[in-house]
């Protein structure tokens, strides 16, 4: 098994700031889609 190049520590923030912003990102879309889906149905 290969070590993998870059302290645990900064590769932990790494992977946890990477997830951070897909979850965010994922947010966003969904409550534009809510948001259009919405306002599809209202009208």
């Amino acid at each position: 098994m290969e070590v993998v190049r870059g302290s645990p520590s900064q590769l932990f923030v790494w992977n946890h700031c990477v997830g951070l912003f897909c979850n965010v990102s994922f947010l966003i879309h969904l409550l534009c889609y809510v948001t259009v889906l919405s306002v599809h149905l209202h009208y």
